[in-house]
């Protein structure tokens, strides 16, 4: 069962601390329901609107109350209680634990494996533009298997909410505030929030850009993180060991790129992960993301036993090729099991560029996204890919410098994932084995 330390942990003690009371909620099935907030009664943080009605998947409890109502469930015409205050007591009106798992699991979204995963051909060994094209077709098609009518776009309110979803983020500054910890932060040097550079390298192709890549962070005194499929293309370790050298993380990005790591039986999965040792004992590789950011409960089994962290869920995503939307709705680092996530929070840009964004609109995008999480205190990863047709390409890269030039002035701590999994780790262990 997932777990987030900083919703579900052991409140902080002190005076001054308000209890949080969590009300029965009997044995209704978790749904999605609108949760409406009472403008001003909790002071609420800046980067939420109150008056614009949220989403929450969840099983909302009896519709009695004591005390007064914070915020309200709402389905059609019925209205219940979803928090409510006592002087400094809160009670939630709904299973706090269920509902963060249920969401940072992604219960909410089909767990159907993808048609396209099935397709006898490498699929990223196909030319740039072809590879577009696939992944807009399959993002379709998904759209169709989940009754969208095979939608290209999804602008419209949904769950989660892209490319900001502040649901869950909300609970947490509920409970946090609760608990005394709205001050406190849970990052490395106690920075107010961080922001991470990783990039997905696919294909030989990619691997070729990646000094490029590398030069834009180390010119404005960063380090990226970079994910390299293990057991595909021929790898030039020689360039891997100077960026390492040059302070830069090497990560997993599977073994094959194939789409079917995820959907393999754990014992397959497991001879694929330890068929990369070449590059993941002589790199020191201590992270994974899953190619097309596939999930499944087989890979991270076998994840958690070979990884200190895996970075495969993004917050809130939409048109993936997995499901019309999904996403873990944190920009926090959680726990699945022993295995901990550290969420990608900014969208990523082959998304952006199916959506129809040049270079320079998807860094606007980024920015937007990186004020909000800022105000929340949370963590922004940029994650681009090191292929020609996307992030890699010439004609993106000054967009991509500017957006790291941009990060260095407004004073972002920018960190390793690894070092965030190293921090983590030591603070705050899974609750839950």
């Amino acid at each position: 069962m997932g777990a987030d330390p900083f919703l579900l942990g052991t409140p902080a003690g002190g005076s001054g601390v308000a209890p949080v009371v969590l009300a029965s909620t009997g044995q209704a099935a978790p749904r999605l329901v609108d949760l409406e907030l009472v403008p001003e009664a909790l002071g609420w943080p800046a980067w939420i609107d109150a008056a614009r009605p949220l989403k929450l998947w969840t099983a909302p409890g009896p519709a009695a109350a004591d005390g007064e109502v914070v915020a309200w469930f709402r389905e059609g015409s019925r209205r219940r209680a979803a928090i409510s205050a006592q002087g400094e007591r809160l009670t939630l009106h709904f299973d706090l634990a269920a509902t963060v798992t249920a969401i940072t699991g992604e219960r909410y979204a089909s767990t159907r494996r993808p048609l396209h995963t099935y397709a006898p051909w490498l699929v990223s060994a196909l030319p740039g533009p072809a590879r577009l094209l696939g992944h807009r077709l399959a993002s379709r098609v998904e759209r169709l298997r989940h009754g969208s009518q095979g939608r290209a776009r999804d602008d419209g309110p949904g769950f989660p909410d892209f490319p900001v979803e502040p649901a869950l983020e909300l609970i947490r500054w509920i409970m946090r505030r609760a608990r005394g910890l709205q001050d406190t932060s849970p990052w490395p040097n106690d920075a107010p929030a961080v922001a991470m550079i990783t990039c997905d390298v696919d294909t030989d192709r990619g691997q070729i850009r990646m000094p490029a890549i590398a030069q834009e962070a180390e010119r404005v005194g960063m380090r990226a993180c970079f994910y390299v499929v293990g057991d595909r293309f021929p790898l030039d370790h020689g360039l891997l060991h100077r960026l390492r050298e040059a302070g830069h993380e090497i990560g997993l990005h599977g073994a094959k790129h194939d789409m079917r790591l995820a959907y393999l039986d754990y014992q397959e999965v497991v001879r694929r992960l330890d068929g990369c040792r070449e590059l993941t004992d002589r790199h020191e590789v201590v992270g994974f993301r899953s190619p097309a950011l596939l999930c499944s409960p087989a890979l991270t089994r076998a994840l958690a036993g070979r990884f200190r962290y895996d970075s495969s869920v993004p917050d809130a995503d939409v048109d993936t090729v997995a499901a019309p939307r999904r996403g873990c709705c944190s920009l926090f680092p959680y726990w699945q099991g022993s295995l901990l996530q550290i969420p990608l929070t900014l969208p990523l840009d082959d998304r952006l560029m199916l959506r129809g964004e040049a270079p320079d609109q998807m860094v606007r995008t980024w920015q937007r996204k990186m004020a909000w999480i800022r105000q929340v205190g949370g963590a922004a990863m940029v994650t681009t890919h090191a292929e020609p047709h996307l992030g890699g390409g010439p004609e993106f890269l000054p967009a991509y410098r500017r957006l790291l030039e941009g990060i260095a002035e407004e004073g972002w701590e920018v960190v390793l994932p690894r070092e965030v999994a190293g921090h983590f780790r030591s603070r705050l262990p899974p609750l839950a084995k």
